[in-house]
């Protein structure tokens, strides 16, 4: 299950959902998520938290007629996916956190400057530029832009989010805190940070990693918040590595 940050519907997930379907080793059933406000699901409410979406969350799995997955959250998805693992600890067989933060007090916001040009890029809905680049991308990334965002407008225009989603999702993602019950997460999880993100410093990779028992952390060097636009395979290595860490713990355990 593939649950994508602000404003973001599953379809800026692009080919990691086809790769994960065609795995050689491991073809996945892949569920990509439209947080509440997006692509096409519903906004009920203009105030609602992180809570409220990852109960969003707790439907999907029955409605696709399966009783656990394998969960990757990017960013505002990240924050939602952890408070789906402490709800429903049943419902998630292992936790791939990228780019995401677990909040005050343990994580350290993004700088005023940077958190004000997200914010004036989301509401005018700008086409990805320079200015987005700066904030998305890391040093090596950045003379990409136009290649790398080059089916940011067709998805965009697939399903344009309005600014009231925009700005229900904006609130909760600042008011997200789990930092103080990550501990009792006990799936296997691995948290990705991009050493120059702007928006989600690696220090909160490294806090999320810290707080979650047995959590490994990956840190990427050169690479910004947008993880997954520039690195194809993060999404398939994080799922292989937690697969094989479940399968080392249900192995170790022995028969009932």
């Amino acid at each position: 299950m593939l649950v994508h940050g602000l404003g973001l519907s599953g379809r800026f997930w692009f080919d990691h959902p086809a790769r994960l379907a065609t795995d050689p080793v491991h073809p996945y059933r892949v569920i990509t998520v439209d947080n509440r406000g997006v692509g096409e699901s519903e906004s009920p409410s203009l105030v609602y938290g992180v809570g409220d979406m990852a109960e969003d969350l707790e439907a999907i799995p029955n409605h696709a007629g399966v009783d656990a997955a394998y969960v990757v959250g990017m960013s505002l998805g990240g924050m939602i996916v952890q408070h789906f693992a402490l709800r429903h600890p049943s419902r998630v067989l292992g936790l791939a956190l990228v780019a995401t933060t677990p909040g005050l007090p343990h994580g350290r916001p993004p700088a005023p400057r940077d958190l004000a040009a997200l914010v004036a890029l989301a509401f005018t809905g700008a086409a990805p530029g320079p200015d987005l680049a700066r904030l998305m991308l890391g040093s090596r990334h950045r003379p990409r832009w136009e290649e790398l965002y080059a089916r940011w407008p067709a998805a965009m225009d697939a399903g344009p989010t309005t600014r009231t989603a925009l700005l229900g999702q904006l609130v909760a993602a600042c008011l997200h805190s789990s930092g103080f019950g990550l501990g009792a997460i006990r799936c296997p999880t691995i948290v990705v940070s991009g050493e120059e993100d702007l928006l989600q410093p690696p220090g909160n990779g490294r806090a999320l990693a810290r707080l979650i028992p047995g959590a490994e952390l990956k840190l990427l060097a050169g690479v910004g918040h947008d993880i997954p636009l520039v690195d194809e395979g993060v999404v398939a290595r994080s799922l292989a590595r937690l697969v094989a860490r479940r399968e080392d713990t249900v192995g170790s355990e022995g028969p009932e």
